[in-house]
């Protein structure tokens, strides 16, 4: 299984669908990815758009999930609901690393953005 390639499926699929307001139910993005690879299961597709929480440097997709499915996150807003969702689910540490995944992929919804950027960080 190519997870690179799957992340980048993921993301074209995801592309369109910007936003919280936008979120595409999991299942169907699943599906979507099988026709791709056929034994993806649900296992393998959280390590697809989560990450391996297993793998230091594996920073997942960059994208947020929520009751409705899954969304590539446009407002730092959403990346903090996205944070108090996970947080319910799975604790403090798997909900930061998540949103520290986010970050990796799209810093300018960090919430110090603006401050960082102004100094050069």
């Amino acid at each position: 299984m190519n997870i690179p390639v799957l992340r980048a499926r993921l993301m074209l699929l995801l592309d369109r669908n910007c936003g919280r307001a936008n979120a595409v139910p999991r299942e169907q993005v699943l599906f979507d990815l099988q026709a791709f690879e056929p034994t993806l299961d649900d296992r393998k597709f959280r390590h697809v758009y989560a990450g391996d929480k297993d793998k230091k440097n594996d920073h997942g997709a960059g994208v947020c999930s929520c009751a409705d499915g899954l969304f590539i996150p446009v407002t730092p807003e959403e990346v903090e609901e996205f944070y108090w969702y996970i947080f319910k689910q799975s604790g403090p540490i798997v909900a930061a690393r998540r949103r520290d995944n986010i970050y990796h992929w799209r810093p300018e919804l960090r919430p110090d953005y603006g401050k960082q950027h102004e100094l050069g960080i």
